[in-house]
């Protein structure tokens, strides 16, 4: 994955290579008009997902390949083989049913097809390419890698769960919950496994999720707090009782434990340095970890995409973590028309990357590395972009520059050649590539009953309307932090206007709010130019909006109405709002809308 001493086109668009004699080492084929290609036609090799890739490497320029309807399963044996590396999600193979790779004007219709996968494989991964468009089809596992169980009995230190042995199934295995399908051939034995509670209707009930640990919590790590010590008991074959600490976590019988066992490993759309991708009219029933995943795209189109239980399944869960997960992208992302519901992570997730500076090597040479999970020094970067030096303590800008060259150094590590002098010093000091970061448009989306979030927004330029929220936490955070995640991206002209915040935050805290680690307040905000007008709150008390290290701030024009059948969390602040260390706020509290 190094790279050395190349010369990059300047801007984000990624050198995409058409399938050809130089990079298959084959003759290329001979070039002729636009065509359909048909998956029933390949059938005859019996594996679906040999099917499938023997009909991609048919498909040329500007073709469009047709699933034609209908139920298809797809299993790992004749996916492709690859070594990425997603964010949260370490180095480990990965299987890909459908890998689409330096292509060009591509189109794959399924047609409404069903898409259902089986097991330890990924369902779709776009890299190196162009043009590209997914459309009509839904992604599913026929058992899913999550677990479900009815919370059946409550006591004082215990509860038990009963799994349906249908669908779900598991056993306490020594010290591990033991998660398996022997249809599928697929077992996970993991010892803390993230729970939250959901009701018989699909919502998340609990505020704060928890790892139900049957081993010794780990003090060292920064999610200790959601750590519960547990005990568990094998009461017959289809029911565990867990007994320990549980007065926090209180469950209620009839509810659903519902756990995230599986890791990060494959989400439901890889999308790895490309161009013009635009993913349309997707159902996302089950995916084992992330919906969409995109890592150095430029323009992206997501509409009609949606994260939603399949209707009559009694699954609690949809897509396990984010919806979207967008990293370092840039152009611009279009999110639209899309439903984002049922799952245990956020709505959508757009942001860059800080690296950490390690040392300086010479006036114009840096050793950087990369603490953003999984620590991996990903080709976020490349020569011509134009990147900022950022005071990690006060997150304020200290120089700007332009990489010439780029060279990886072990996993982690890249070093960077600039085309100016660097500072004298550059103790303390993060990299930003601000050429990376993409103007973002949601409008006309649906996102709640998620245990988290809606959209986290760290891009400089976005806007958002027409958007309906009941999320169980804040709607909307602007996000920046350097402690654990490396999440970069202050935004400095975000539109919020003319959407519908309908028992938003409904297990409490503030509707709209940011997350920003600042070690040393220099009187600057890191987030500026925020416009939130003519939304609509719907909430059982004041909790609009609270912001810290802010600047230029306007809150007008919008409406409340008092709804006293939603949950009530007491009121923020001054009328609904709260602004810390804020510069050049106009603030105006929300009317009852006329008629009320």
């Amino acid at each position: 994955m190094g790279i050395t001493k190349t010369t990059i086109l300047l801007g984000c668009i990624a050198v995409l290579s058409a399938t050809s004699a130089e990079n298959t080492g084959q003759p290329a084929p001979q070039r002729r008009a636009p065509m359909d290609i048909h998956l029933k036609d390949y059938l005859h090799l019996g594996n679906t997902t040999l099917a499938m890739n023997q009909a991609l490497q048919a498909c040329q320029d500007g073709d469009t390949l047709h699933l034609g309807g209908g139920r298809i399963d797809f299993h790992q044996e004749h996916a492709a083989e690859r070594d990425w590396y997603y964010p949260f999600y370490g180095n480990e193979r990965k299987y890909t049913a459908i890998s689409i790779e330096h292509k060009r004007n591509l189109t794959i219709d399924g047609d409404g097809a069903d898409l259902v996968f089986h097991g330890d494989v990924a369902p779709f991964s776009i890299e190196n390419s162009e043009g590209i468009t997914l459309r009509n089809f839904s992604i599913d596992y026929e058992y899913p890698l999550y677990a479900q169980a009815l919370i059946s009995a409550v006591g004082e230190d215990w509860f038990e769960l009963t799994f349906d042995q249908k669908e779900f199934f598991c056993k306490i295995q020594g010290n591990q919950f033991l998660f398996y399908s022997d249809a599928d051939g697929w077992t996970h034995g993991v010892s803390a496994p993230l729970i939250t509670e959901f009701s018989p209707d699909g919502v998340p009930t609990q505020k704060n999720p928890y790892f139900a640990c049957l081993n010794e919590p780990n003090k060292d790590s920064f999610l200790y707090k959601m750590m519960c010590k547990l005990e568990a008991e094998q009461v017959d074959e289809r029911t565990i009782r867990l007994k320990g600490s549980v007065g926090r976590i209180p469950h209620t019988v009839g509810n659903y434990w519902v756990c995230a066992h599986a890791s990060r490993k494959n989400c439901g759309i890889f999308l790895w340095k490309s161009a013009d991708v635009q993913l349309r009219n997707i159902d996302l029933f089950n995916t084992t970890a992330m919906g969409i995943v995109g890592i150095g795209v430029n323009n992206l189109t997501i509409d009609d995409v949606n994260s939603v239980v399949r209707e009559g399944s009694g699954r609690m869960l949809a897509v396990k973590d984010d919806a979207v997960h967008l990293v370092n992208c840039c152009g611009t992302v279009e999110i639209a028309n899309c439903t984002f519901t049922n799952m245990i992570d956020d709505a959508v997730n757009v942001h860059g990357v800080y690296a950490v500076v390690e040392r300086k090597e010479d006036t114009r040479t840096l050793l950087v590395r990369f603490d953003y999970p999984p620590k991996k020094a990903l080709a976020f970067y490349s020569a011509g972009d134009k990147v900022l030096l950022i005071d990690r303590e006060t997150l304020g800008q200290t120089a700007e520059n332009t990489i010439t060259e780029l060279t990886q150094v072990g996993k982690q590590h890249l070093r960077l050649v600039f085309a100016n002098e660097l500072p004298e010093s550059v103790e303390n000091t993060l990299i930003e590539d601000r050429s990376r970061m993409p103007f973002l448009h949601i409008h006309d989306c649906v996102t709640g009953n998620n245990r988290p979030r809606g959209f986290l927004i760290a891009t400089p330029k976005a806007v958002v309307e027409n958007c309906t929220f009941f999320n169980m936490s804040s709607a909307i955070v602007l996000t920046g932090e350097t402690k654990n995640y490396y999440e970069s991206g202050p935004v400095s002209d975000l539109v919020i206007r003319n959407n519908k915040f309908h028992n938003s935050a409904y297990t409490g805290g503030p509707v709209i709010s940011n997350k920003t680690t600042i070690g040393t307040y220099g009187g600057t905000g890191f987030h500026s130019g925020i416009t939130i007008t003519g939304n609509d709150f719907r909430l059982n008390g004041k909790r609009f909006i609270k912001l810290q290290y802010c600047d230029d701030v306007v809150f007008r024009n919008n409406t409340y109405t008092r709804d006293p059948s939603l949950p009530y969390h007491g009121e923020i602040g001054n009328e609904g709002s709260a602004f810390t260390d804020c510069n050049n706020v106009v603030w105006e509290a929300p009317q009852t809308p006329t008629g009320k």
